[in-house]
């Protein structure tokens, strides 16, 4: 009996220690990719109030991706316009833009452009923020559009 309960000790000992290693080395390399991410890149979601200051700064690529009807109903001055739902256009556009350099991209409510964030993310883009609320936000601010 003694000898039996020694070895189940042993077994569950080795078992605990298999499944500790496994758990606490996928969380490592899991934890280490996220936070190299987030220090490689600047993918963002900037307020109204934020995303006109860096608009401002002459610095960014500012990119419309809602539907060419919605860019003519109004639009953010100086804003490109290319439609995200024009899935292969779209990352078309994407492949041939510098992916190391400053991006402002919005759409209507934040919902696509939070989804064009991460495909940008997946492609390489370093510096690439998103209107949050999206041009429903900005307008809520008061802040200006242009037809």
């Amino acid at each position: 009996m003694n000898k039996f309960f020694i070895i189940g000790i042993i077994v569950i000992g080795v078992i605990v220690l298999a499944g500790a290693t496994f758990y606490f080395s996928g969380n490592k390399s899991n934890s280490s990719a996220t936070l190299g991410a987030e220090t490689e890149n600047k993918i963002s979601h900037m307020t109204p109030t934020d995303f006109q200051k860096a608009i401002n700064s002459g610095e960014y690529t500012l990119i419309d991706i809602r539907t060419e009807e919605e860019y003519a109903s109004g639009h953010i001055s100086g804003a490109a316009q290319i439609d995200f739902y024009q899935t292969q256009e779209f990352s078309a556009y994407l492949d041939s833009l510098d992916k190391s350099k400053e991006y402002l991209i919005y759409c209507r409510s934040g919902n696509r452009s939070g989804q064009a964030l991460n495909i940008m993310q997946d492609k390489g883009f370093s510096d690439a923020s998103d209107l949050a609320g999206g041009i429903s936000a900005w307008i809520g601010a008061g802040l200006p559009i242009e037809k």
